[in-house]
């Protein structure tokens, strides 16, 4: 799956860093131009699989009009960015088990 917040709106005046910037606000703000949004994306490995998923590459590509400001791996071994693709890996992941990461761009 994968959701997004916007962090901050990017007005004059804001301190917000969207690459080292703190969690989601309490109230719904907009993407407009300059706005920090944050995408986290999750996997999951069924309750039914009959073991676990191993040597796990997730591929996302960047939302157009987006530049890359950060990466929090999470659960992940590694997340990286490249070209405006995102590419994570995760050794394992067990039966029933979810994993997590998450993005961070600016609007342009």
């Amino acid at each position: 799956t994968k959701t997004a917040v916007v962090l901050d709106e990017g007005l004059p005046g804001s301190t917000f860093s969207c690459a080292t910037g703190g969690a989601a606000p309490g109230s719904p703000l907009s993407p407009i131009p300059g706005a920090c949004v944050e995408y986290t994306i999750t996997v999951t490995n069924a309750n039914d699989a009959t073991a676990a998923a191993t040597n796990i590459t997730i591929t996302d590509a960047l939302p157009a009009d987006t530049t890359y400001a950060g990466v929090t791996q999470g659960d992940f071994t590694s997340v990286t960015e490249s070209s405006g693709t995102i590419t994570a890996t995760l050794a394992s992941l067990a039966i029933d088990a979810s994993a997590s990461f998450k993005v961070r761009v600016t609007v342009k």
